[in-house]
Order: C-alpha cells, then structure tokens, then sequence
C-alpha cells in the first residue's frame, strides 16, 4: 500500500505542491490531472521512487522510503514499480521482438515456454504482431508506446506508472493503450497522468487534479482495495543483462558508429603501437647490437698492457760482460761462446790509410780485398776446427787468412810462389811473415800500424780474418789500438772517434735459445737481437713494459684464462679499443714463390698511389691494419717448430691450395723509409711448412704463445730492438668477468687489463641504459597517453550511450550492470584498436627482421607476447578506469536526472 503525508515539493524557491497526503488502493486505475507545469510529473516521479528529493512521508507498506539506502531504493523500485514513459524508452538498436526478449531474460534469466505464451499474448493485446521483427526506429511513435507498455507489462511490476502515455498519439491509438491499461488495472495498480481527460473520466477508479499546489480527488469508486500488495524484505536482487546480450549491444553500438570509433581507434592503436616500440628498442634492439659488435672481436680475448706507455723513443744500452757471462751460465747447453761486435763507420774513420800490407825490406805488397773493419767481422776458429787449420790456436798477434784469388796471387808474388794456396801455406811453415794494418785520418792527425803475423792461409770468396780468441776483435781495437769505446746506441758520442760496442752470444740453435729465454727473466732485462745466423746480440732494456713471468701468476688467478700470445709494436698489435687487430705492416703470404715474389715487387715499387690501389695477385694475400681485411693470429696447444704453422680453411680456400701443397711463402716489410712523396718498403721473406689446417671460414695463422714475436726475429731477422712487446693477449674460456678483470688490475697494479668485448658491451649497456630509461619514460608517457585517450573514448560512449542508460535506468537495472553492460561495450569497441595495433606490430617487426638481415628467434616471439600483454593490460585498465569512473559517476547522479538526460 503507498501512502503519502504532507508531501511538499520545491525547486529553486518554487513550489511546486505542498502538503499533499493520499492513499493509493492495491489495484485499479488511478489518474492524475493538471496543466503543464503543475508538478504531476514530480509527484509521479516520487511515487516510482525517482526522485527523493522532497519533504513530508513517503511509506511504502509502512516503510518510509526516507530510511532505506540507495541501493535498497533501487531494488525496490526495479521490483515494484514499472514507469510508461511518454518517449517510450526503448532499445532503437534491436528489434521489437528483442526488447521484450532481453528484458525477459534480465528479469527471469530464462525464458521459459509459459514467458513465450506472456509475450505472444502482450504483443496481440498491444496489435504488434507484425511488427515484432522490426528495429524500434523504424516504428512510429504510437508504435514504440505500445511496445514500451507491453515491454512494461512483461516485468509484473506491482504499480504501473504511466507518465502521458498517449501524448502525441491519434485517438485510435489512444484507445488501444487505455484498452489495454484497463486490462491490466484488474490485477495492479496504474497511476496514469495524462492530457486527456475524456480517456482518464472513463477508465480511472480515482481522478485527482493538482492545482495551485495542492491535489484535489474529483471522482472516486467506492469499492477500494487497501489491502497490502508489496512485503519489502521479499525484494529479489535487480535484473542481470546476460552476456549474450551485452555482446550483441556492444556490436550493435560499435557497428552504428564505425567511423568514428575507427578514428579513434587508429590513434589509440597507434600510442599501443608506440609501447611496443618502446619494449622493442629497450630490450630486443639492445641485445641484436651487443651481438652484431661482438662478431667484430672475439668475446675471449682479453687485453694486458703496461700502465706506463709514455715511452717515445728507444733506449739501446749495450749489457756488459759479467752480464753476458751471467746469461751464458744459465744457458750452457745451448751458447758456444761469446763475442763482441763494434759499430762504426770505418771508411770515414781511417778515411786516408787503411791498407793490408805485406813487407820487409826488399818487397812491400798491399792485399787490396783487406781492411781494418774485417777484424770487426772476423770468424772464429771453433773448437771441432771445421775449417781446417792446422793452426788452431793463435795468439793475439796471429792471425789465418781466408784469401780471394786476387790477394793470394799478390801474396804468391810477394814471396816468388807458385800462385798456389798450398805453396803459400808451405812457405809459412817455415818462414815467418807478417802483415801490417797501416790506418791514418789526417783530420785528427791519427796514423797507426798494427802488425800480425799470418799462420796459415786457405781459399775463401771473401777476405777474412780467422782467429781462435772469441773476443780477438776486442783484443785489437782496444787494447792494441786504444780506441774509444761507448755502450749508449741511443745517443751520438762527444767525439767522433768512438766505437760503439756490445756483446754477443754465439747459440747452438738460436729459436730453440730464444723460446727459452722468452720464459724467463732476462728477457724482461735484455733485447735480444738475431746477427748473422747462429749469433744474437744483447741490449739492455731501461724501461721493459711486459714481464713475462707475470704471466703465469695472472693465468692462476682464474681458471678460465686458458693461453695467451705476445703483442708487439712492430709485428702483430692488438687495438682492443678501436676492434683493430692484425700484422702491423703488409704481411703477405702466398702458396708460391712467384705469387709472393709478385706482391713484393708491387709493394717495393709504390710511389705515390695508395695501397688499396694494390691487388692481391690469384694465390696470395696481403694483410695490414691499413687494409680492409685483416690476417688474425690464433693460439693452438700443438707444439710446433719455429718454421710450422696451421692454418684456417678460410685462408687456404683464399690462397687457392691444393691437395699435397703444404709450404706458405711469407715476406714481411720489416722497414719502410720516405723520401720526398716516395716510400721504399724492405721486404724479408721466408717459407713456412704447413703442418695442419682448422676448419674455419676466418683468416688466421695459428701458432704458440711467442710466435708473434719470435717468427719475426729468428724467421725474419728483424732487429728485437724495434718489435717490443706491448702487451699481452690473454685468451679465455668464454666471455671473462668484469670481477675477473677487477681482480686482475687490483693484484698487478702496472698493468692494465682490460676485455674490448666486456668494455664494449659495458659501453653500450651505459649507453642503452640510459637510453632505456628515456624509453621507459617515453614509453609510460605512451601508456599514459594510450590510457587517457583509452578512457577518454570510453567516458565519450557514456554520451554516446546516454539513451540507452536511461532506458536500462527507467526499467529499473542497478548502476552495477549498467557499468557491466558498458565494460563490455568499451572493451569490444577497443577490441579494434588492439587488433590494429597487434597488425602494425607485426608489420614493424617484419620490417626490422628484413632490414636487420636476422632470422626469426624466440627473442622476436617473446617481443611479441610482452607487447601484446602490455597492450591488454591498457585496455583492461582502461576500460576498468572507465567504468569505474562510470560507476561512481552513476552513483552520484540522482536517476530522474539521469533518465532525463537520456531521453
């Protein structure tokens, strides 16, 4: 039973009735009269329980709507009341038969044969039978009433409320309206506001008027039901829409504004799009980077330099003698002696006598292939006597003489012999024949004779001084002579007339002596330079930058550091921070001699054009840091010999090999001196034996630890003084540990370590990190933006769905499946967005792989799934933002106000 009490109504200081109190009976039609503006409209409205704005008491079977909740007031309103709308407020996307169908299924989640009968019987009593199938906005207006009061009907409601039902509409059409509220008052309450008094004098129980504020009753049946219709605690819970139902609204709502939504979707789609750039360039990009570097140089190598690379220019001290007799103790088995060797120049020197004479006092004859410097270069007389001489020990005053023909033919007629070199040698053994170096510089007014007496004689090409003392030169210069003598090879002398000298050791094999003494500390103290075959000079070393022997300390600090090989300055470098690695100088190898002879000519004749200018002949290759295409070196565990090498398939296909050709022809410019705009380049060549090939598509030459040095001074004979060691490489097992290399510079504090692939990938993490952190930002402003523009979209189809809230509203459906229904509205219109998007990344992520040269890999794969979660992320959230914006929004907004926006 509804009863109202001093029921009072105003707007902006208006007062639209005041006081008013009546009783509605449980059934029948009650009408409700006035002019516009009157306020039958409120009062209808409080009466459905839309607006609850006012003063006095509303009791609904004893209840004062004034102390329930909202939420309570709209189950309530959804259960009892259900209100006819002038407008009709009708779904216009489905059709008439879908209207009662959906608000069927909401109200009873099923529709069961008995429902079907209801709704046939509706759609007769309202003559909509052939209109059933058609869309509500095809329907006239008298049309889309009926269907609004069958659809009215269908939810058995307990209070019926018409508001100007017939308004607008034709007689005829009026009376099927009235017929029918007339038919259903038998059962329920209709309160019925309306123009037309003739309709509302014929079919109401209760006609009231509202005039000047207040509710007058004009007729009134006597025979009035009072009996309680409604019990509140029995309220079911409000309609649900079915899923079914919210797809095919959300369809019929993206469909009706395609064009816009596809505007809006394609700007939406592009910040998702943007996102997944974003991932892309912060993740996938970095790591395609990190590769591509790492090709250029390998991840195991490591680099060892000396922190003091400020040396410019070459210190050559000669060692003295306890040190080279030091060296030879160490050595035994493997020196023969020592030697000492002098540089000057001598023809300036003795540049006004410097003759070899042979006289007494009645012949004086000059052997003209003599001079003093061949005591310098005199050969020594060993110990298994392979030249010979019956004299094999001779004082320092004696000498043997290897004669060319022309000096022993005047030597012969000097003493009337047969010109025979047995005749001379008989001649001595029984007479005793000096010879005198007669030496002057008349600039310095030096003149000098020093007499030997010649032993024995023996035929040579050249002129040469034999004696049986290793230090037999030192002997004469020195001590005969008294010449000056200076061991600094690095700074002029004061005066002219000095002799530089150092010391020599003479070796059994002089690879074998050098590969040993590399393992040792005086290589650290001593250049060691190659001299005439079997002999190698010593230099001190002011300033070694390497030692050797830190070497194995360094390779137990970690295990992974497996070998290692020698860098020098003049030969094999390393430029671990420019990626440069390779042979120094043009380094030429060759399957044959004619190929390699070819190159030198090429290379030994350059003028003025540049080298790449230069063609590597059919069956050779040059290599040289200022080529484009380098020679590496390798280290292998093979125990090879100074003149062995393997090498890589790579170079052998190069080199055109065939099967059973296994010598590599090298020749290396060991020097190169400009003059004016012309280079002339020195070439040293040798024959290596190629004892081995690895299955590698690279150039290299692979070797052990010391070749990169010692090739270059026993194979080529290059002067130790000009290749120093600058460093060393340390190979690994696998990339090494930034706490590795940490480790390393904190225990051997004179050098620095150093990995080209870890500072590289440390450089480019720098790099791409901080670029990450702006695509991070870049990429949340993205988000940011792809969510406000997501959720902007959304709050648009609340005015775009406004019609439809408000008529969900008017039947009685909760703000929570209002926000239901437009969730899913917003997620399937955002659906095209994220379809969009999911195609233009796709289509990005072919572009890269096809401009990258790269092959498909889960990293892509797994790029994808990451874009594709974050874009559904953003449209959950947005479309969860949205409603819930929605939600709260519908919370606030009084229904009345919201279903009058609507309509």
């Amino acid at each position: 039973m509804i009863k109202i009490r001093q029921l009072s109504k105003s707007f902006l200081h208006q007062i639209i009735f005041k006081n008013v109190s009546l009783i509605f009976p449980r059934k029948g039609i009650v009408g409700i009269l006035g002019p516009s503006g009157s306020g039958k409209t409120t009062l209808i409205n409080i009466i459905a329980l839309l607006d609850y704005e006012y003063e006095g008491d509303y009791l609904l079977d004893d209840i004062n709507m004034k102390d329930i909740t909202p939420k309570e007031r709209e189950r309530i309103r959804s259960e009892y009341f259900g209100v006819i709308y002038q407008n009709h407020a009708l779904l216009e996307d489905i059709s008439v038969l879908d209207n009662l169908n959906f608000i069927i299924r909401a109200r009873y989640g099923t529709i069961s044969p008995n429902l079907i009968n209801k709704i046939n019987g509706i759609i007769e009593m309202f003559k909509l039978s052939s209109l059933k199938h058609n869309y509500v906005r095809e329907l006239s207006l008298g049309e889309k009433q009926r269907v609004s009061i069958a659809r009215t009907i269908l939810l058995n409601p307990r209070v019926l409320v018409a508001d100007e039902p017939t308004a607008a509409l034709d007689p005829a059409s009026s009376a099927i309206i009235f017929a029918g509220l007339k038919e259903i008052s038998k059962e329920k309450l209709v309160i019925v506001i309306s123009h037309n008094q003739k309709m509302l004098h014929d079919f109401s129980q209760q006609l009231y008027e509202i005039r000047e504020c207040s509710l007058f009753l004009l007729t009134c049946d006597k025979m009035q039901d009072l009996r309680p219709n409604f019990i509140i605690k029995e309220v079911k819970q409000p309609y649900r829409i079915k899923t079914k139902d919210l797809i095919v609204f959300s369809r019929k709502t993206a469909k009706r504004s395609r064009k816009r939504f596809m505007i809006i979707n394609l700007v939406m789609s592009l910040s998702l799009l943007l996102i997944g750039v974003s991932v892309f360039l912060s993740s996938f990009l970095k790591n395609t980077i990190n590769e591509s570097y790492l090709s250029i140089i390998d991840g195991d190598t490591t680099i060892m330099e000396s922190k003091d690379q400020n040396e410019t220019q070459l210190n050559l001290m000669a060692v003295t003698k306890e040190e080279v007799e030091t060296i030879k103790h160490a050595y035994l088995s493997e020196i023969i002696n020592i030697g000492c060797y002098y540089q000057a120049d001598f023809i300036s020197f003795f540049k006004d006598d410097d003759q070899f004479v042979i006289s007494n006092s009645t012949y004086r004859k000059i052997l003209p292939s003599f001079h003093i410097e061949l005591i310098n270069e005199f050969t020594l007389i060993d110990a298994d006597n392979s030249f010979g001489f019956i004299n094999t020990t001779l004082l320092f005053d004696e000498i043997n003489l290897g004669l060319p023909f022309i000096d022993m033919r005047a030597m012969a007629d000097a003493f009337y012999l047969q010109k025979s070199y047995d005749a001379i040698n008989d001649f001595l053994l029984s007479n005793e024949i000096f010879c005198t170096f007669e030496l002057g510089n008349d600039d310095w007014s030096y003149h000098d004779e020093q007499i030997f007496r010649i032993k024995e004689v023996k035929e040579n090409r050249d002129a040469t001084i034999y004696h049986s003392d290793a230090l037999f030169n030192e002997h004469v210069y020195e001590k005969m002579m008294g010449i000056p003598i200076s061991s600094d090879f690095s700074m002029p002398d004061p005066f002219p007339w000095f002799f530089k000298k150092t010391y020599f050791i003479r070796v059994l094999d002089r690879s074998s002596f050098l590969n040993e003494v590399l393992k040792s500390n005086y290589f650290n103290l001593f250049y060691f330079s190659s001299f005439q075959n079997d002999k190698v000079i010593l230099f001190q070393k002011r300033r070694p930058r390497i030692n050797l022997l830190d070497v194995e300390a360094i390779m137990k600090v970690d295990p992974s550091i497996s070998d290692y090989f020698l860098v020098t300055n003049n030969s094999y470098s390393i430029y671990g921070g420019a990626f440069l690695e390779g042979f120094t100088n043009p380094f030429i190898v060759a399957r044959n001699e004619y190929a390699l002879d070819y190159m030198v000519d090429q290379y030994t004749s350059f003028s003025d054009r540049p080298e790449a200018t230069i063609q590597d002949l059919e069956g050779s290759f040059t290599s040289s840091f200022l080529l484009k295409e380098a020679l590496k070196f390798e280290t292998i565990k093979e125990e090879l010999k100074q003149d062995e090498i393997v090498i890589s398939q790579g170079l052998a296909t190069l080199l055109g090999l065939k099967d059973g050709e296994n010598a590599l022809h090298v020749a290396y410019n060991y020097e190169t001196i400009l003059n004016g705009t012309t280079l002339y380049r020195s070439f040293k060549k040798t024959t290596l034996k190629i004892s081995g090939i690895i299955n590698s598509n690279e150039r290299i030459l692979y070797h052990n630890s010391y070749w990169t040095y010692s090739f270059f001074i026993n194979n080529l004979e290059v002067d130790s003084s000009k290749i120093q060691i600058n460093g060393i490489v340390l190979k690994t097992k696998g990339q090494i540990s930034a706490l590795t290399i940490n480790k390393l510079n904190a225990l051997f504090p004179y050098y620095r370590f150093y990995s080209p692939s870890l500072e590289m990938k440390t450089n480019l993490d720098l790099v791409f990190d901080a670029l990450s952190i702006g695509l991070v930002v870049f990429g949340f402003l993205c988000f940011l933006s792809a969510l406000v523009l997501l959720v902007a979209v959304a709050h648009s189809l609340l005015y775009e769905l406004k019609h439809n809230i408000a008529v969900l509203k008017s039947i009685g459906f909760s703000n929570y499946e209002i926000t239901r229904y437009l969730f899913v509205t917003i997620i399937s219109s955002q659906s095209l967005a994220f379809l969009i998007a999911l195609i233009s990344l796709i289509v990005m992520v072919i572009m890269i792989i096809s401009s990258l040269q790269m092959g498909f890999s889960w990293i892509i794969i797994i790029f994808v799934v990451l874009s594709l979660l974050v874009m559904t992320l953003i449209i959950l959230l947005a479309s969860f933002l949205s409603s819930w914006i929605i939600y709260h929004k519908l919370e606030k907004q009084p229904p009345l106000l919201m279903i009058r926006d609507g309509f």
